[in-house]
């Protein structure tokens, strides 16, 4: 199957790693001259063990290209369960304010929900183009000569060695469901050929 010829997400059933490392092949159909190639596709699980780490994520891009697509997504965003605040924010308290500075019990109580982050950060042959800071739980990124998105430098989508780096800032409990994937794009296609997760 040539790589811009259609298919669907299909589990690489050689890949034995755990979901939270799992690779999928996914190719996309042609459709009136617009042409989409994923380049990645990983999705995790991550939990509080992961906060304060980072996962380099390596592509090779293997022509030149219009643009870059970076699209990532991630659940759940906001914790509110009063049950898990109140103990993670104390927790916070004790870990990074002295007890001069430490909020009381009814200012913890103003806080009504707490949040989990993963930002997501891009480099191309070894050189750094910039990071998504953002706590918007769904993004896509454009990458391009002629201009990309807020945060990062503009630069030409062509042939080389690529690496997203997923930085895990906060897990407040349980897990994060974290997708990621990179498509390459032409010319001419709109941003909404982006496929959905």
């Amino acid at each position: 199957m040539e790589a811009w010829d259609c298919g669907v997400i299909i589990p690489d059933q050689r890949n034995s790693m755990p979901l939270w490392f799992q690779t999928f092949t996914f190719v996309l159909p042609k459709k009136e001259g617009i042409c989409i190639k994923q380049f990645l596709y990983r999705r995790f699980t991550f939990t509080q063990k992961h906060v304060r780490t980072n996962v380099p994520l390596d592509f090779r891009v293997d022509r030149d290209l219009s643009r870059l697509a970076v699209h990532l997504k991630y659940s759940p965003k906001i914790i509110s369960d009063p049950e898990i605040l109140l103990p993670q924010i104390e927790k916070c308290m004790e870990s990074y304010r002295p007890p001069e500075y430490r909020l009381t019990q009814e200012e913890i109580k103003k806080y009504h929900h707490l949040m989990n982050f993963v930002t997501l950060s891009v480099d191309k042959n070894g050189e750094y183009i910039g990071c998504a800071h953002r706590h918007s739980p769904e993004q896509i990124i454009f990458l391009s000569e002629g201009g990309s998105s807020y945060g990062f430098l503009p630069v030409a989508a062509s042939a080389g060695d690529w690496r997203l780096v997923l930085h895990i800032h906060a897990v407040v409990v349980g897990t994060v469901d974290y997708q990621v994937a990179v498509y390459g794009l032409e010319g001419g296609e709109s941003d909404d050929t982006i496929p959905a997760f």
